[in-house]
């Protein structure tokens, strides 16, 4: 469906079912609206993908370049997440080499969808959580989270509902309590259209 939402972004700006020719929906066209736009999913993906097609042309590997590219992004915001927690240098390429060959990452972090952006997004919190202080952290962190929100509304909220249940459970300081609470709230802001 990202492919197909990319390619009418390019011909029209939005990501719609109709192409002129051919309509693309499932289940009746649940998720569509009058004007045949998806309104149940997120559209960052459509985008993504719609600026590499106009970029280099439509193929399946353009469609699919910038997703690899993120989730590439995604290793590197883990690997500096890791040289950050650990002095001894074995275990940051044992958790860089656990990470980048898990099924999930290989298979997941290609493919033309959300999931290299969830990826990328949960692997680059965790780096600003340890590169970042104070107000950069939390403009980041609202920047994060509105993208987080932009690329998957239901993994936004358990990311989000998570952060604080860890951080419940595992006392986390106000400050970083504050910093949540504010950066979910400025992002909130960005959500409204």
């Amino acid at each position: 469906s990202t492919a197909w939402y990319a390619r009418t972004i390019t011909h029209n700006g939005t990501p719609t079912a109709w192409d002129g020719k051919n309509v693309f929906a499932w289940r009746d066209g649940v998720e569509l609206n009058k004007e045949l736009v998806p309104s149940c999913t997120p559209w960052l993906q459509n985008y993504i993908a719609a600026g590499s097609i106009a970029l280099f042309g439509n193929s399946v590997w353009t469609a699919r370049l910038p997703f690899a590219l993120i989730g590439l992004a995604g290793v590197l915001f883990f690997f500096g997440f890791l040289r950050k927690m650990f002095a001894e240098q074995k275990l940051v390429y044992l958790g860089l080499i656990l990470y980048t060959h898990t099924l999930p990452f290989l298979i997941y972090s290609r493919n033309c969808r959300y999931y290299a952006l969830l990826i990328c997004f949960s692997s680059a919190w965790l780096w600003m959580m340890t590169h970042l202080e104070n107000k950069k952290r939390i403009i980041a962190l609202s920047v994060l989270f509105t993208l987080y929100f932009h690329a998957h509304y239901f993994a936004a909220a358990c990311f989000g509902g998570a952060l604080f249940l860890t951080g419940f459970l595992c006392a986390a300081p106000k400050k970083l309590w504050r910093e949540h609470l504010i950066s979910l709230c400025a992002a909130a802001v960005l959500f409204l259209p």
